[in-house]
């Protein structure tokens, strides 16, 4: 078992005859070992527990829109000032506005392709805020707090 042990560290750590050559006692080697082995098991160990829980949140209304769909990323909890920002993936300038429920136009948006926009707005607690695509014409969408993420049309 002990040749076997060896066999491994020195397929892996070939340094180590080098070290054992210059006069490093085979208990410091030994520790040195051990502890890249801890760092390398910790840092894999952080990077790849966070990943677990992952989803997509936000702090403000996120409009991915694309040819054929328009993706939203929504903050989740109201806030009475938010931001609304609007990316263009499509190959063609975008008109859009933004529109409360009670009809109130927010602002304009004119993109150019492959870029985006922003947009503040202040929001009372029941007030319903829609982005409407006017060129190209899509349907409007509702800009829904705590949805986390959504398509419109839905994900098929």
């Amino acid at each position: 078992m002990g040749d076997l042990v060896y066999f491994e560290r020195r397929q892996f750590f070939p340094v180590l005859d080098l070290l054992k050559e210059v006069g490093f006692s085979s208990k410091i080697i030994d520790k040195g070992v051990s502890s890249l082995k801890t760092i390398i098991l910790v840092g894999w160990f952080l990077v790849y527990s966070s990943g677990g829980y992952a989803y997509e949140k936000s702090d403000t209304f996120y409009v991915q829109v694309h040819d054929q769909f328009v993706k939203v990323l929504s903050p989740d909890q109201y806030k009475e000032n938010l931001s609304v920002i609007v990316e263009n993936k499509m190959n063609q300038k975008l008109l859009g506005k933004l529109v409360k429920g009670n009809g109130e136009r927010v602002g304009f948006y004119s993109i150019v392709p492959q870029s985006m926009s922003s947009l503040d707005v202040v929001l009372k607690k029941q007030e319903r805020l829609f982005f409407v695509p006017l060129s190209p014409s899509f349907q409007e969408v509702e800009l829904q707090i705590g949805k986390k993420s959504y398509e419109i049309p839905p994900e098929r």
